[in-house]
């Protein structure tokens, strides 16, 4: 299901832009074409879009970006140009910055971090260049500087996870009531592995993992600790956290790279208490 789910998503997206920057006549977007003018049926010209994407962290992200790859092809009338910013804010304003130069028709930006892009989206307008932002927003009130967001509900992810433990906690304590009375006092532990820090999926996440802790005065978080989206960094922050006294009894990794990352060290230190850990996203 979560697979068949996730090449929908992608497939969703590659369309949805084809359609967009074909002709734009869902947002009534215009620019400058850098192949000058013609029929679009005819390509004429090559419709040049610039993808400066976030990075190529996990399996979701590089899938992602070989769905744009497949889409914007020279049969289909594009010239992509790509650009992969290594989880580097620095690096991706660079790349956009080329594309302005270059003079693309289209940019298509996965943010790193959800601020720091006013000046340069000021610039994208005044060069008459569309924004189409994927995957992350940004916080920015003047939304006149992109042309949509297509993306996914990031908070609400989170909150399903809180919907999800309530279920299994509870189905969890058909016992006798007086277990039952002893489970209903007993603290829940948590702990977060966090995405990289300041990108739009990191932040709406923690509010909404956040927001369902609130609810439960028995579910306390034990600590957090960014994985920036790695396997690797995620298994060695949850090494961190099977180092705690008391164990976590719940750990949310912020995505499913750092949750294979946090699984591989469970394996690894052969944990006799159950750890239930939950996670955003779904990896190939």
């Amino acid at each position: 299901m979560k697979s068949g789910r996730k090449i929908i998503e992608l497939l969703g997206i590659g369309i949805l832009l084809l359609l967009m920057l074909a002709g734009c006549t869902l947002s009534g977007c215009s620019g400058v074409r850098r192949n000058g003018s013609g029929s679009q049926e005819e390509f004429d010209y090559l419709i040049t879009v610039g993808l400066a994407q976030s990075g190529s962290s996990s399996t979701w992200k590089t899938a992602n970006t070989e769905s744009f790859k497949s889409i914007f092809t020279e049969d289909n009338g594009y010239e992509l140009l790509y650009e992969d910013a290594m989880l580097d804010q620095e690096k991706q304003q660079k790349a956009v910055r080329k594309f302005i130069d270059e003079g693309v028709d289209y940019i298509i930006l996965s943010p790193v971090v959800e601020t720091g892009w006013r000046e340069l989206l000021e610039e994208t307008k005044e060069a008459g260049i569309p924004v189409i932002l994927v995957n992350h927003l940004i916080d920015e009130i003047d939304t006149s500087l992109y042309e949509c967001w297509i993306g996914t509900d990031f908070h609400q992810q989170a909150l399903d996870i809180g919907e999800w433990l309530e279920n299994y906690l509870e189905s969890r304590g058909e016992s006798s009531e007086e277990e039952k009375k002893d489970e209903e006092k007993k603290e829940v532990i948590f702990a977060a592995i966090q995405g990289f820090i300041g990108s739009y999926e990191q932040i709406e996440r923690a509010a909404g993992y956040e927001e369902f802790l609130e609810k439960h005065d028995d579910w306390n978080m034990l600590g957090r600790q960014t994985g920036a989206n790695q396997r690797e960094t995620g298994k060695e922050v949850m090494k961190l956290f099977l180092e705690q006294v008391p164990l976590p009894d719940v750990v949310i990794a912020e995505d499913e790279e750092m949750a294979l990352g946090a699984a591989d060290a469970l394996k690894e230190a052969e944990i006799e208490k159950e750890i239930i850990l939950v996670s955003c996203g779904a990896a190939q």
